[in-house]
């Protein structure tokens, strides 16, 4: 069998299906077979997959609640398909028109033409410069506050990218890698999806699941999934992101809302155990970083 590989943007839906490395579901391989661009586009603005709730609900058997079984990486999937397959003009010219999680679609591809179209979309000139930035292996503090800023410019864009993480688990970790949504994204190799949180740290209040986190973190209260692990999916690594995001955000906040620095300690003096999983090992430079960060917004 053919490996999948994007870069070739010369391949056949047949080629495609039969690709070794696509694990595609059959509600995939049905719109492609046939090719109505109409089925296409309407499962990219409403895929048949369940939202980031079923990962964190110890009723995540109950059917009726949650109705489908597809990893979040099938809708990246699909998307990458389209572009393999030379479609991308054609992506470009339904964007105007379509529901704005296409959109964001578009801009965590990387595809020129799709990125470019998308920051028409969102009126947000600086999209192409925050993609780059999620891409690099190691993010400063300058890269968070660029990226949460921006975010906060923009409505469209932020409120569109809460909508699609939620209904695309964009930041939810998985037990099978070849399921890490963000990852199956050309260039996004070392982009863990928990850096999509830098986009709150100044807006916390528009990503919910980064609410219940502060709330369990400052032992304010508890998780409402934390004596649960769902078996195919959990936050294990992208957590230490969201952390990050928090300690930032306060720190940001401090000469505002004095509250804050109450709050930062608590951050900082628990996170060595909270914080235990990091993508490349170990997590403690990770916390290092975090804490330099904290100090350095508060000592400006």
């Amino acid at each position: 069998m053919k490996k999948f590989d994007i870069k070739s943007e010369n391949y056949t839906v047949n080629e495609i299906l039969l690709c070794e490395d696509i694990h595609l579901s059959d509600w995939v391989k049905k719109a492609l077979k046939s090719f109505s661009k109409e089925r296409i586009i309407s499962l990219l603005e409403n895929p048949q997959m369940n939202p980031i709730e079923y990962f964190f609900d110890s009723n995540y058997l109950d059917k009726e609640k949650y109705p489908y079984s597809e990893s979040s990486a099938t809708i990246i999937q699909l998307m990458e398909i389209l572009i393999a397959c030379g479609h991308v003009d054609w992506l470009c010219k339904e964007i105007p028109n379509r529901d704005s999680r296409i959109s964001i679609l578009a801009a965590f591809s990387g595809h020129k033409k799709l990125l470019e179209a998308a920051g028409q979309f969102f009126n947000m000139p600086n999209l192409k410069k925050c993609i780059k930035v999620l891409r690099k292996k190691r993010n400063s503090l300058d890269d968070i506050l660029f990226l949460s800023t921006e975010a906060l410019r923009n409505d469209k864009f932020r409120f569109a990218l809460t909508d699609s993480i939620s209904k695309y688990c964009l930041t939810c970790d998985v037990s099978n890698s070849l399921m890490d949504p963000i990852g199956w994204f050309e260039g996004f190799n070392d982009a863990n999806p928990g850096k999509l949180s830098y986009f709150y740290a100044l807006c916390p209040e528009d990503y919910p699941i980064l609410n219940h986190l502060w709330l369990y973190w400052t032992e304010r209260s508890s998780l409402p999934w934390e004596d649960f692990c769902h078996p195919r999916g959990h936050m294990l690594y992208t957590k230490c992101y969201h952390y990050r995001t928090a300690v930032v955000g306060e720190a940001k906040r401090v000469s505002s809302n004095l509250s804050s620095l109450d709050k930062i300690q608590v951050l900082l003096r628990n996170m060595p155990k909270y914080i235990r999983y990091y993508q490349s090992g170990s997590c403690e430079g990770f916390i290092n970083d975090t804490t330099k960060m904290a100090i350095k917004l508060l000592s400006d």
